[in-house]
């Protein structure tokens, strides 16, 4: 989950990633709503994504054309609500992981 790369205006590959926690153990997404956030500069994306299993911690995110559209670093990393109670888990907790958009010819 270090790096993904994506041309700009496209929307393959989808992200894909397994959210651990600092002990590099996998996190039970059971009763949450996972969400990407993404910021270059004054560029943020904020996309819902789908848990593809929650006993593993499994994630997957489809970015749409609108969010490829502008090229750059972008630091990223996911937010875990949990749907009942006020707890909050951001992973990676000790950093970012990045998203590359590169221009198109």
């Amino acid at each position: 989950m270090n790096i993904y790369h994506v041309k700009r205006g496209d929307t393959l590959p989808s992200i894909v990633a397994q959210l651990l926690d600092a002990d590099n153990n996998p996190i039970d997404l059971t009763g949450t709503i996972v969400i990407l956030i993404a910021r270059s500069g004054t560029r943020t994306i904020q996309k819902p994504c789908v848990i593809t299993n929650a006993l593993t911690g499994h994630v997957a995110v489809h970015l749409d054309i609108s969010e490829t559209t502008h090229s750059g670093h972008y630091h990223a990393e996911f937010e875990i609500t949990h749907l009942f109670g006020d707890e909050k888990l951001t992973v990676p907790n000790d950093g970012y992981f990045s998203i590359i958009i590169t221009e198109d010819l």
